[in-house]
């Protein structure tokens, strides 16, 4: 049994992975189709042993037990794609992940980079990144999931579950299912420096 088994097997969990946000409904409320973006294509179920090591980024000036029971996700080997991105283009460790996670500025400013571990085994879905399209006053923009170049291809993990897993009543000093490790504070002007939609 996994700490986050009952959302995971929600179907609205994988809709979330998918990116799929409000179902647009016919009369008698069935769904004809899902509004969307981003998220990831083929999401496939993952699991996370205890004591994986994980990563992601945040809004600026979020709390440890809040930025935990975020959904979105990379493992360390996805993190260290991000890492010798922004080491060879010579840009921040959050623009680098912006690009390769196909987060634009509207989602996430980007201020906070999270390590954490996993504390019990858990499902998540895993996949690469779809295309983003984000609508502006400026018009229609597209943030291109580079998948085709194996240097840019990096699996994200959404993991259902955490906010609730992390409301439950506890005997832990620290309630959830990911326990936050250590914080950095990330210059958020860095974090969408050069950015440009493609």
């Amino acid at each position: 049994m996994y700490a986050n088994e009952r959302w995971f097997k929600d179907p609205e969990s994988r809709r979330a992975a998918q990116g799929q946000s409000k179902a647009v409904v016919d009369e008698r409320g069935r769904a004809l189709f899902y509004h969307g973006t981003g998220g990831m294509q083929s999401p496939a179920r993952y699991v996370l042993k205890s004591g994986s090591v994980l990563f992601r980024f945040a809004r600026k000036g979020i709390a440890p037990k809040d930025g935990v029971t975020g959904a979105w996700w990379m493992s360390q080997e996805s993190f260290q794609k991000v890492s010798a991105m922004s080491q060879q283009s010579d840009i921040s460790i959050a623009m680098a992940a912006r690009l390769l996670c196909c987060i634009p500025p509207e989602w996430s400013d980007m201020g906070t980079l999270m390590r954490a571990k996993v504390r019990e085994p858990l499902l998540a879905f895993r996949g690469l990144g779809r295309d983003v399209v984000i609508s502006d006053k400026l018009g229609t923009h597209r943030l291109k999931a580079y998948n085709d170049l194996s240097a840019r291809r990096l699996y994200q993990l959404f993991i259902p579950g955490l906010r609730e897993l992390a409301a439950q009543p506890s005997q832990r000093v620290v309630p959830g299912a990911i326990v936050p490790e250590q914080l950095w504070n990330i210059d958020v002007k860095a974090a969408a420096r050069g950015f440009l939609y493609l």
